[in-house]
């Protein structure tokens, strides 16, 4: 078999990194957001990761850019009255140049939005911060795990439960923000892991086994002495 070049890594998918060098300009981004505008699923430009028009009870608002080339973009959801949950889940390029990030650098751009959380919600207190595994695509992937609360929060009046969640897949992140009622916390909480378990994305015959090795090395050729990112479940 013949194997794939270096660059071959994104999200576990056979499409060369060589088609996503613009990545250093998807962590640039546009003097305010874009909406991109779409019916139906919408796919990545790159790594073809699915944004759903639903998602069990939830339901897609809007997707955005936030580069020229769509690399970076966000996918926001909703869940109706009474529970008025927000569900938000965000793919951009994990490194300038494409290639897979250590899991050093996994971990300080978690701080890095647990940061941004702080200045954009002074109000929000951390509960609790672990690593976290999670099934997606039918892989057992590794991240980070972050739980607030806070008095209020935007357009909720009362006091709220917000979590975050960041995975390194290949050389690209996938992170999830939702945020609810906290009186319905014991309700909705059983929903994130539903919602991050329904993304997908295109996944070679040849990365549909192996061992969890560490938490975010992407999937190569296996005739490469490369390690690979994720077991089937």
């Amino acid at each position: 078999m013949k194997s794939l070049p270096r660059s071959a890594i994104a999200l576990g998918i056979s499409a060369a990194l060589g088609c996503a060098s613009p990545s250093t300009k998807a962590q640039q981004p546009l003097p305010g957001r874009s909406e991109i505008a779409v019916q139906g699923t919408y796919f990545h430009v790159v790594t073809k990761l699915e944004f759903p028009e639903a998602i069990g009870p939830f339901y897609r608002t809007v997707v955005r850019r936030w580069d020229p080339g769509a690399f970076n973009v966000s996918g926001h959801y909703r869940l109706g009255n009474p529970h008025r949950a927000i569900a938000t889940v965000y793919h951009y390029p994990a490194t300038a140049d494409g290639s897979v990030p250590t899991n050093e650098t996994v971990a300080q751009h978690f701080r890095s939005v647990q940061q941004e959380m702080m200045l954009e919600t002074p109000s929000l207190y951390l509960l609790e911060e672990a690593p976290y595994q999670a099934t997606i695509n039918g892989f057992a992937v590794r991240g980070f795990k972050a739980v607030y609360q806070a008095p209020s929060f935007h357009r909720f009046d009362g006091p709220v439960d917000s979590t975050a969640y960041l995975f390194a897949i290949g050389s690209w992140f996938l992170k999830f923000r939702f945020t609810y009622p906290r009186e319905f916390t014991a309700e909705l909480e059983p929903l994130e892991k539903q919602f991050i378990s329904f993304f997908r994305w295109p996944v070679p015959s040849w990365a549909r086994s192996g061992e969890p090795e560490s938490l975010c090395q992407g999937w190569r050729n296996p005739t490469t002495s490369s390690p690979r990112a994720g077991t089937r479940a």
